[in-house]
């Protein structure tokens, strides 16, 4: 293998949000070696030097790694941030003093909307959107359960993949840079819309979606989702939509969905940027939404 070039030495990427997504892809980045600094909520993990406990299966793997708040001092280049989608704009503000002009930003979250809060906010930025399907869960701070392997894609539009994305080629995971990332983007919004907020309201697993009558409620979700991505010049990421989602639900029948969990935990959900996404672009191209509409409105009063 060969040894990182001198410019890729000095790229050291810091991960806001040490949740179970930021902590897995931090234990990625120290396992291949590469140094990161990861960044908690104020008077939460605390700073200086930590470990990280990853288990994957059996085994339990302990990396060292440099902890932070966002009023740490250094200058930040290469930020990742996995927050949730709500979090992410308040957060990315709170450490924005310490970005550099041109910061390079990639943001792996659920939900859309924010994209062109942080793109009008800090234009000087450079920003990379992803989307991940790796699997973990937090058994407690700075330690996650890899749950299971998937593929990251990550994009920006009419961007060439840029010299960093070596440092991710490194990880030993399946990443691979998106030309086409907001049709992908789109498309994991669609198949979450359809499934996340069914779940939550009826508290079942993945898998109750697949039998009636929930199954009909599936297929009116996907139906208006289809034809609002579609005004939106999405019609490609909702292509076969029913049967996408239907193969989500079979392969993941056992599952929670995210947001049937923050409900059961008491915790703020994500439905703002899924279907109330949804219900903003809707309303833009005059389109009907009523039963996205209703999702919204309903998982809010649900997470009172």
């Amino acid at each position: 293998m060969q040894s990182p070039s001198s410019a890729e030495h000095r790229r050291h990427w810091y991960i806001l949000g040490a949740g179970a997504i930021g902590s897995l892809f931090a234990s990625f980045f120290l396992e291949a070696g590469r140094p990161i600094t990861l960044i908690g909520r104020r008077g939460r993990q605390g700073r200086g030097k930590a470990t990280l406990r990853l288990q994957r299966g059996d085994s339990v793997h302990r990396y060292p790694l440099n902890l932070q708040t966002p009023d740490s001092d250094g200058r930040i280049d290469y930020l990742l941030v996995c927050t949730k989608a709500g979090e992410v704009e308040a957060a990315v503000a709170d450490l924005a003093p310490r970005l550099a002009k041109h910061a390079t930003v990639v943001v792996l979250a659920n939900g859309m909307g924010y994209q062109e809060r942080l793109q009008r906010r800090w234009p000087a930025w450079r920003f990379t959107w992803g989307i991940t399907t790796e699997g973990a869960w937090r058994e407690a701070p700075l330690a996650v359960h890899h749950a299971g392997s998937g593929e990251t894609l990550l994009g920006s539009p009419g961007q060439a993949m840029p010299g960093w994305f070596a440092d991710w080629q490194s990880l030993g995971i399946r990443c691979r840079w998106e030309t086409e990332i907001l049709t992908a983007l789109w498309r994991k919004l669609a198949i979450n819309c359809a499934i996340n907020p069914l779940t939550a309201l009826h508290q079942c697993a993945n898998g109750t979606l697949l039998q009636p009558p929930l199954s009909l409620e599936v297929a009116t979700l996907c139906e208006e989702i289809t034809a609002i991505a579609s005004a939106e010049g999405q019609a490609a990421a909702v292509a076969d939509l029913p049967a996408r989602v239907d193969s989500v639900l079979q392969g993941t029948a056992a599952n929670r969905s995210s947001m049937l969990q923050d409900v059961m935990a008491g915790r703020a959900t994500e439905i703002d940027f899924l279907n109330g996404h949804l219900v903003e672009v809707a309303l833009r191209h005059g389109v009907k939404a009523p039963r996205n509409r209703e999702m919204l409105q309903a998982v809010r009063e649900l997470a009172r």
